[in-house]
């Protein structure tokens, strides 16, 4: 058997962006693997830089900087990131800077478990 056929499919998609919060850390799933796509909007004017750390393990609340967008150009620009978080791991999300760090959405895909 290859290794496909002993994956389960994908979940669906779910659109989390009006429950995650930049700061507050949260616990995805104990059971499974998760893809995270996380899209922000960053606003900076003249000197200014904004940054998105997704910090990612499991202690709670995770202090491991797993990716990190950065924006000094000014004006509004959207950037996106994508991690995936095995079961039991935390995600928090940090801003820093002196720009302004906005997220525009957040879809999350629970991953195939394996077959038992």
């Amino acid at each position: 058997m290859s290794w496909l056929g002993r994956y389960k499919n994908p979940g669906a998609p779910v659109d989390t962006h009006t429950t995650r919060v930049i700061g507050t850390p949260y616990s995805p799933s104990s059971s499974a693997y998760v893809m995270h796509f996380i899209t922000a909007q960053f606003v900076c004017t003249a000197g200014q830089t904004a940054t998105l750390q997704l910090l990612s393990d499991s202690a709670s609340p995770p202090t491991n900087e797993r990716t990190k967008l950065s924006h000094n150009i000014v004006g509004t620009m959207v950037l996106q990131m994508v991690w995936e978080t095995a079961p039991g791991d935390n995600i928090k999300l940090v801003a820093s800077g002196t720009g302004t760090v906005t997220l525009v959405d957040v879809w999350e895909i629970p991953q195939g478990a394996p077959v038992e």
